[in-house]
């Protein structure tokens, strides 16, 4: 459950329950091969208008423990409040990894999707006891900054995404200047195979994603891909009966 929804699980007649019915969906989907994550859960600062910080752990605490049970990774949020913490701390941060120590083991780790952090809360994420790599998409890639950070990030803990149809390549990000050329963009209604639709971030673009990363790494495409492509597999798909 997204951070800025958890209040709904609070406001539930019965919080057990409601959570006992994502057990259900998450546990159908596993054996159905359909599921292979917990998430999206974790802790969003930026939007507390709808969803205070209190809510927003209780409903993480109760994630974490749901992963742990069904021996799943996590797909997690984390985005800082728009404006910087006065002392230039990471709030968020700070919560998810106190969650993290008093959560149970997570046998299979997770990752810190959406990632814009700065380089030092990158490697705080990095050093965690539970292994949680780091996705990447146009998002991540906003700024000079961004692009400085994404180009530390180990190839073996480097996950590429799309987030459509939000977070998309922009052009007027830092990004812009390390991005393939694009496909030509129609009006959904002129769509035709080959292009794509204007103005709509679509899974595709995750190649773009990867090219942006190569480009700022001085490595070839392939190389991310490949290292990408391993590291979502030994994520989500190695744990036997997950999938």
């Amino acid at each position: 459950m997204h951070p800025t929804r958890a209040a709904t699980l609070a406001a539930a007649c019965d919080p057990d329950a409601a959570l006992a019915e994502l057990r259900e969906v998450a546990e159908e989907g596993v054996r159905a091969g359909k599921c292979v994550a917990v998430g999206e859960a974790g802790v969003d600062f930026a939007r507390l208008a709808f969803c205070d910080a209190p809510t927003q752990a209780a409903a993480l605490a109760m994630q974490l423990a749901l992963a742990a049970d069904l021996g799943l990774p996590l797909f997690l949020h984390l985005r800082e409040a728009d404006e910087p913490a006065a002392d230039g701390g990471a709030p968020a941060l700070d919560a998810l990894c106190a969650a993290l120590a008093s959560a149970p083991p997570l046998p299979r780790g997770g990752v810190v999707h959406s990632f814009d952090g700065s380089a030092a809360s990158l490697a705080r994420v990095l050093a965690l006891p539970q292994r949680l790599d780091v996705g990447v998409n146009g998002c991540s890639l906003r700024t000079a900054t961004n692009l400085s950070v994404a180009a530390t990030i180990p190839l073996d803990r480097l996950l590429l995404e799309s987030d459509a149809p939000w977070c998309g390549l922009r052009p007027a990000h830092a990004s812009a200047a390390h991005a393939p050329a694009q496909a030509k963009a129609v009006d959904a209604k002129k769509w035709a195979p080959g292009a794509r639709v204007k103005g709509r971030n679509e899974p595709a673009a995750v190649a773009d994603v990867a090219a942006v990363i190569a480009s700022v790494r001085g490595v070839g495409v392939g190389e991310v891909a490949a290292a990408a492509w391993a590291n979502s597999e030994r994520l989500f798909f190695s744990g036997g009966g997950a999938c």
